[in-house]
């Protein structure tokens, strides 16, 4: 482009992929830190799972440790929609919605709506014998917008037995109201989180599968025991071990 200094675009930040911001020294000061041992072997999710867990205030029996949110998404879909059922969502969503739910051969049957509260009816009106996923976000991407615990625990109580309801929660830090609690109450729900967006680790590629544990045993048999590196499980463990409250801010 004409007029556009050279090494310009060098300073532009890119917020297409809502990434966070620069990790703290600590982060690197683990790196630093990792002996031959952790690269050698394979790394064991289960205490990054106890430490998600006790900063959920639940039991590690109700979290998966994935490779970020997008392979916990997947793991849902392979898991719970057969080849032809149906997956109702809002529209826009995260890509990564429909995108799995074509993989795992399932039919997509998008709601469209732009503001105000979640559509419950809309919703409704399109899940049938078919549907096997209903997927929503909150906060959504890319609209920003939060559902109050209410609207899901109305949407989830209103849903045929057989359903799975999906609530992608990459930005549940952003939000001003936390419904983990209350989800972890509906057997049918599944909360995927990231270590991604607030803490500032994409590159580490840390994300959870949250639920009852049913749902949880079902996941684990979708994806092979080492899902994580052993810098990524250092590194977020030593997040949530000492930094929980930097960063909240």
């Amino acid at each position: 482009m004409s007029g556009v200094r050279k090494g310009a675009m060098r300073d532009i930040i890119d917020l297409s992929m809502n990434e966070g911001e620069p990790p703290p020294r600590e982060c690197f000061d683990v790196l630093e830190g990792i002996g031959p041992g952790i690269l050698r072997k394979y790394a064991d999710p289960k205490p990054l799972e106890e430490a998600y867990a006790a900063y959920l205030g639940t039991d590690p029996a109700n979290v998966l440790a994935t490779t970020g949110g997008d392979d916990a998404i997947d793991r849902v879909f392979r898991a719970f929609l057969a080849p032809d059922q149906e997956t109702v969502f809002p529209t826009p969503t995260f890509e990564m919605i429909p995108a799995c739910a074509r993989m795992a051969r399932g039919t997509l049957v998008p709601v469209e709506y732009e503001w105000g509260t979640l559509p419950h009816d809309d919703i409704l009106a399109a899940v049938n014998e078919r549907t096997g996923v209903v997927a929503v976000l909150t906060p959504d991407n890319p609209t920003g917008r939060a559902f109050t615990t209410r609207e899901l625990l109305r949407l989830a109580d209103a849903l045929p037995p057989e359903v799975v309801l999906l609530v992608d929660s990459a930005y549940a830090e952003f939000a001003e109201e936390d419904h983990t609690a209350a989800l972890l109450e509906v057997p049918r729900a599944v909360m995927i989180r990231t270590m991604s967006k607030s803490w500032g680790l994409a590159g580490m590629r840390v994300g959870f599968a949250v639920g009852a544990k049913e749902r949880i045993d079902v996941l684990r048999g979708f994806g092979g025991p080492y899902a994580l590196t052993g810098p990524s499980v250092a590194i977020a463990l030593d997040r949530l071990r000492n930094g929980v409250e930097e960063m909240r801010g």
